[in-house]
């Protein structure tokens, strides 16, 4: 059995479904290969972690599932970019309905008054700029620098550690954040040479709940798992007491809403992202 052959035979192998022929052969290839089984075990580590926090889904060898889904959400985008969006709907038509994003053509579309402000802007994003990106499983971090150090994703407000990517091992896809739990997940990104940024995920199963009240990572979760939308917070207090109502149709207009009368603004950008900024 060759290197490559094993490490294809890891998945099945840690969820005990490989057949006992090869499930043998297998382990005698760990058992006479050190760096194979070095691979293994960061390969069981991480199905763990992964396992423990319910946070995403990886049957598969280690960056193939992520490497499919970040080409096909690449491919969806650049074919939407082709066609203009109509004003007003690009967000809700894009929410996880199959696209990365949408493009919007021109400069800013519009600018909202101070209190509850939203910015819908629609600039290009610089292409050597670290950018968050809707997908239609969850985000993907794309134009992340090729230097040497890690990016390090953990959960909540830098909460245990779920993954740590050497960045020099990253391709032009970036890396894709997916979260298969039915509620919504909040996690932080530590990127080198970046400030680190929450990132409130929706869940597999779309949320009902209008109202509700609690910390701005609460909102940021509950905003996201309403209307389906990532949302990214570019803050300094996450603690800071909000009560919500969800009843407009638009995220944007509803996050402005809620956000009334306190320090923060909301950034609707075209990679399908909301942003919670401090004023």
């Amino acid at each position: 059995m060759s290197v490559d052959k094993a490490k294809e035979l890891f998945s099945a192998y840690y969820e005990g479904t490989l057949e006992k022929g090869l499930a043998q052969t297998l382990e005698r290839q760990l058992t006479d290969h050190p760096l194979l089984k070095e691979e293994y075990v960061a390969f069981e580590e991480t199905m763990q972690q992964l396992e423990s926090l319910k946070f995403e889904e990886a049957p598969l060898p280690f960056d193939l599932h992520e490497t499919i889904s970040a080409r096909l959400d690449r491919h969806l985008y650049e074919e939407k970019q082709k066609r203009p969006a109509p004003l007003g709907l690009w967000l809700r038509n894009l929410a996880f309905g199959g696209v990365a994003a949408a493009a919007l053509l021109g400069a800013v579309l519009s600018l909202r008054a101070p209190e509850g402000k939203t910015n819908r802007a629609s600039l290009a994003t610089n292409s050597n700029q670290l950018a968050l990106q809707a997908t239609p499983t969850g985000a993907v971090i794309v134009n992340l620098p090729k230097k040497d150090g890690a990016m390090v994703i953990r959960a909540g407000v830098h909460g245990q550690l779920i993954r740590r990517i050497e960045l020099k091992s990253v391709g032009a896809d970036g890396v894709p954040l997916h979260n298969s739990n039915p509620e919504p997940s909040l996690v932080t990104i530590d990127v080198p040479g970046s400030e680190p940024f929450l990132v409130a995920l929706p869940g597999a199963k779309r949320l009902s709940e209008r109202e509700g009240q609690g910390s701005l990572t609460d909102f940021a979760q509950a905003l996201a798992g309403f209307y389906n939308v990532p949302v990214k917070l570019e803050v300094q207090d996450t603690k800071i007491a909000l009560t919500w109502s969800f009843q407009s149709s638009d995220p944007a207009d509803a996050a402005a809403i809620s956000l009334t009368g306190t320090t923060f603004s909301v950034d609707e950008r075209r990679t399908g992202i909301l942003c919670i900024l401090d004023h």
